[in-house]
Formats: C-alpha cells, sequence, structure tokens
C-alpha cells in the first residue's frame, strides 16, 4: 500500500477503516431482510443478528491500537487527512481559497444510513446536526440519494413498536450495541488526539473533519438514547391447566387403594379369561 508517510501505523490506520465499512455493509443486508423479506415472526432474531454485527464494527475499531500508534497517528499521519475549512488554500493562480474539511467518519454513507434505518433523527436546526449534513456534501450523489430514500421509505424502530415487545427488546439491544460502539470510538479519539495534544482544551479540539470532536460525539451518542423503548410489557406465557384424571375407590371406602375408572371391569375380565383357561386345561 502506498501511503504519504510509508509506515505500517498509517497503513494499518486505513484497513481497519475499510474493515469497518466492509462490515457494516452485511448489516445494511440485515436490515434489508429484516424490513422487506422475511416474515414478522423472524425479525426479532434477525435484529439479534444486526446487534451481533454492530458488535463486531466495536472490535474492529478496538484493534486501531494493535499497529497504529496514537503519537505517530497525531504527529504525522493526521496532518495529510486534515482539512483547511476555515482559512483555505489557494489552487494554483486562483484569487479565492477553497474551503474543504478533512476526513471524517461521518462522511461515510454507511454508518449514517445504519442510523436512519434505525429510525434516528436529529434536529436539523442544531449545531451539531448540521456537521452530519455538511458531510453528505463529501460524499458521491448516489450515496446521498440513497440516505434520502432510506429516511423515506425505512424505519425499523416503527416496525418494531407495531410487532410488540420482543422486537422492541431487540430494537434496545441493537441501540446499545450501537451506543457501544460510539462510546469506543470516543475512547479512541481520547487516546489518538485528547491525549496527545495537551496544549489545547478537550472541548475547544477539532477532528480532522472539523468538528468540536468530544462534543460531537458525544452529542451522537447522547442524541440515540432518546429513542430506546423506555416501558416494554413483556407477553404472559399462559399456563396450560392439567387435566385430573378422575379416580375411584374400590367399594367407595376412602381408605381403600384406588384405581382409575375402569380399573375394577379389566380386572374381572383378567378373572373370566383364567376361568376360561382352566376350564380348557381340564
Amino acid at each position: 500500500m502506498i501511503t504519504a508517510t510509508q509506515t505500517m501505523d498509517e497503513q494499518w490506520f486505513y484497513l481497519v477503516d475499510a474493515v469497518i465499512e466492509s462490515r457494516s455493509g452485511d448489516i445494511l443486508r440485515k436490515i434489508y431482510q429484516a424490513y422487506y423479506l422475511n416474515p414478522p415472526d423472524a425479525f426479532s432474531d434477525i435484529l439479534h443478528q444486526i446487534s451481533e454485527q454492530i458488535d463486531r464494527l466495536k472490535d474492529a475499531l478496538n484493534q486501531m491500537t494493535d499497529h497504529c500508534h496514537p503519537w505517530i497517528f497525531y504527529h504525522l499521519i493526521r496532518k495529510y487527512i486534515a482539512g483547511w475549512g476555515e482559512e483555505g488554500m489557494l489552487y494554483g493562480n486562483e484569487e479565492v481559497p477553497r474551503k474543504y474539511v478533512g476526513s471524517s467518519a461521518a462522511q461515510s454513507p454507511l454508518i449514517q444510513a445504519i442510523d436512519v434505518c434505525f429510525g434516528i433523527h436529529y434536529d436539523k436546526s442544531d449545531p451539531m446536526v448540521g456537521i452530519i449534513m455538511e458531510s453528505r456534501k463529501y460524499m458521491m450523489n448516489k450515496h446521498v440519494l440513497f440516505l434520502e430514500w432510506l429516511e423515506k421509505e425505512v424505519d425499523l424502530r416503527k416496525r418494531a413498536q407495531e410487532l410488540g415487545s420482543d422486537a422492541k427488546m431487540a430494537y434496545n439491544r441493537c441501540l446499545d450495541s450501537l451506543a457501544a460502539f460510539r462510546r469506543d470510538h470516543i475512547i479512541i479519539v481520547s487516546r489518538f488526539i485528547l491525549s496527545v495534544d495537551k496544549g489545547i482544551n478537550d472541548e475547544e479540539k477539532k477532528g480532522t473533519g472539523g468538528s468540536p470532536i468530544v462534543q460531537f460525539l458525544k452529542f451522537v451518542r447522547q442524541n440515540m438514547d432518546q429513542y430506546k423503548f423506555k416501558e416494554i410489557k413483556k407477553k404472559k406465557k399462559k399456563k396450560k391447566k392439567k387435566r385430573k384424571r378422575s379416580r375411584k375407590g374400590k367399594g367407595g371406602g376412602l381408605g381403600h387403594p384406588t384405581l382409575y375408572v375402569g380399573g375394577a371391569t379389566e380386572k374381572k375380565k383378567k378373572k373370566k379369561k383364567i376361568k376360561k383357561n382352566k376350564k380348557k386345561k381340564k
């Protein structure tokens, strides 16, 4: 792999991102199955599978530190993926500088698609949401159209609400997995940026995409909590009543050993057979 720094750290940084993108595609396929193909009974099972796949995204993210050192990332790699959104940069003989933000995880259409499919929406008047919408300018046009289509057509939360308690619990489990993924993302950012550059207040530090990194990641994670189902009433399983067999005492005596109904007549039949056999022998 040809990279700017020619270090294993930079190669590993891109490889981990590629694995996350690849696994996200598997999640979208499962979402399609849950929403369009499978019967309602399979909805909860597929959501449990999606939750496990989101956990695999988190596992891949946590491998970042295996071969990418925070110091090398911050001081050598980061400058090549950072942008120039504030001051801009002059290209050739141009007089007006062009302004572009740097590479950011928010620019991934797959991660945004997962949020959209789970019915997670954002208040567009919030400045933090502006960062998400701005990131779509850096996506392929077909990807943006796909996200807009998903926002209108797919809502796993609404479907879970229609199907009942099991579906709701499976939906909540997916959101827990997403929250865990974002929590670990904050931890990675802390290790790779905040802990390396201690000269600036953490709240003021910006990511490569130009966003106030800590505030933005916390906002995305906290916004997700409001979509979880709060009270879920579990269906009570109906207990099958055991049928009691009627019993009858021999001669009606309570203290006498009891026999099943018909037991007495069966004994009489056996006695008759024994008598017949004795006559034949004679």
